[in-house]
């Protein structure tokens, strides 16, 4: 499968934020993970850091000062 793990760095600690997602949009400052059953989270003040598609993992930042 194609589908990866979303991970949010905060605090300098990597937490998982969702599994098994296949598409990531951007609307605006705000990125929406949705999985292949449909289920969907946001993710904002956050920016990009990562993508390893080898290794199906997405991580993003917390922005300093946001939640």
């Amino acid at each position: 499968m194609c589908e990866s793990t979303v991970y949010l760095v905060k605090g300098g600690k990597k937490i998982e934020f969702m599994k098994d997602v296949a598409r990531i949009e951007c609307k605006g400052a705000l990125f929406v993970c949705s999985d292949i059953m449909g289920d969907s989270r946001q993710l904002k003040d956050a920016v990009l850091k990562d993508i390893n598609l080898v290794g199906h993992s997405i991580i993003f930042e917390a922005v300093k000062g946001k939640r």
